[in-house]
């Protein structure tokens, strides 16, 4: 039966002008623009605001069970929402791994979750810890898996190119059956002719740290106190110029006052960026991630006039080149409704030099996060690996709860939470900020060009 009713919980209303509201249903994932004087706004208002029985008291027997199941019909017998299958959380797969290859970095970028107090609490990978790194990959996985990914990280992992090349070089002739694909997370400072074949003989896919714009809020600066942007956008165009497959991600601070100027600023760089806020991790620099309900309007605003900067972006039939975009309507238009916000601890892993396993990177600078070694494997993750929403109960009433699907545990772990509890308030109305704002973005564009979505793109 619960499966066949509507609750008022699941109802959420998103304004669109002062005659639209769109009628978002947070379980089947659906999107319904609605206008306000019609009937159906009405019983959905009063069922959201009243509950069900109140609702009944509104209508006549027939007229509410017309329009109630009119809507039952519509939402909960409409095609099914593909639920990702479930992973095996018991049964460990070393598919994909990070390797934080540097504990040193040219920058001093003060948000870094790397760096904590001051300095890296990890080690600099030698060629014996790649050594001993590679067998405890080999011994867990070689013999089922098709791929391994390895993510080179740091600090800034290309101040370590040596012991780079020789894992490398260690899959090449000594694993010469595994499939392997890379990838390097960098500050985009370091650049040069061997790192350029390096890239392209090995099949890189390079994420670059970039904050945005040359202003106050350009925090990412070399140690002698000079901005790196220049630097970063010079190699940016060596990358493209070399057809390397190059992505950015920027880090905001809670009170920057240039996010559509920010967002503007990459989408002509023309290359696919994300953008995420600041947050609290294990480096307790809180400045730049404390979210008042000050902060938190200016951020509600700005989003305002970044809805209007897409919209006429779509206008123009401009092409976009932001990733949580696409990566949104991908839920919504297949509505796929995920269990888990990622596989941290289940397939992906950070690896320190010292052996130590953490179920994400975000935790690998204190060692009471640590899950297992590579000299014993995996002894206890149950604390720090994301669990499903719906096993959160404070998550429960959300109406972002399958979009978010419970957030980032590794964030709210080093708030001092569990991963069995929400994120701070403030930083839960952060998150639907910005779902608001991607799910109205994604109904104008359907309304104004809806060529660009992908009509063949594939249930993912």
């Amino acid at each position: 039966m619960k499966k066949n009713k509507i609750f008022p919980e699941h109802i959420q209303f998103i304004e669109i002008s002062d005659s639209i509201v769109l009628f978002f249903h947070t379980t089947s994932l659906q999107v319904y623009p609605l206008k306000k004087d019609s009937e159906i706004f009405d019983f959905l208002s009063k069922l959201k605001y009243n509950g069900y029985d109140k609702t009944r008291s509104f209508y006549s027997s027939s007229d509410f069970n017309t329009l109630y199941k009119f809507l039952v019909a519509t939402i909960c017998n409409s095609p099914k929402t593909l639920v990702v299958e479930k992973k095996n959380q018991h049964k460990e797969r070393f598919t994909t791994i990070v390797l934080p290859i540097a504990a040193k970095c040219n920058l001093t970028c003060p948000y870094c979750f790397a760096r904590t107090d001051g300095g890296f609490h990890f080690g600099d990978f030698t060629y014996a810890d790649i050594d001993n790194v590679i067998q405890f990959i080999a011994k867990k996985t070689f013999k089922t898996l098709e791929k391994l990914t390895i993510i080179f990280f740091g600090g800034e992992p290309l101040l370590n190119l040596d012991v780079i090349k020789h894992t490398i070089n260690t899959f090449k002739t000594v694993y010469p059956k595994i499939k392997v694909g890379y990838s390097i997370t960098t500050n985009g400072t370091i650049l040069n002719e061997e790192i350029i074949k390096l890239y392209k003989e090995n099949n890189f896919i390079v994420l670059i740290s970039l904050d945005g714009p040359e202003n106050e809020f350009n925090l990412r600066n070399f140690k002698n106190g000079k901005n790196s942007l220049k630097t970063v956008l010079h190699n940016l165009d060596t990358l493209q110029a070399n057809n390397i497959p190059v992505q950015i991600r920027a880090t905001l601070s809670s009170n920057n006052p240039y996010v559509c100027q920010t967002f503007d600023f990459f989408e002509n760089l023309k290359i696919p960026f994300s953008i995420v806020f600041a947050y609290v991790s294990e480096n307790k620099n809180h400045t730049h991630a404390s979210y008042t309900q000050s902060r938190l309007n200016s951020i509600k605003k700005q989003f305002d006039d970044l809805l209007a900067y897409y919209i006429e972006k779509t206008h123009k039939r401009l092409p976009i080149y932001n990733k949580h975009l696409s990566d949104l309507t991908s839920s919504l238009r297949f509505r796929i409704k995920k269990n888990l916000p990622c596989s941290a601890g289940i397939d992906y892993f950070t690896i320190t030099a010292n052996g130590d396993i953490f179920s994400c990177a975000h935790l690998m600078n204190d060692a009471k996060y640590t899950i297992g070694n590579i000299s014993e494997g995996v002894i206890d993750k149950s604390k720090y690996v994301p669990v499903e929403v719906d096993n959160i109960e404070e998550c429960k009433d959300c109406w972002i709860k399958y979009l978010c699907i419970g957030s980032c545990f590794a964030q709210k772990i080093s708030t001092g939470k569990t991963n069995y509890q929400a994120k701070q308030p403030h930083e839960c109305e952060l998150e639907r900020i910005q779902w608001e704002f991607y799910i109205k973005l994604y109904y104008h564009i359907m309304q104004i060009a809806p060529e660009y979505f992908k009509k063949d793109e594939k249930e993912t």
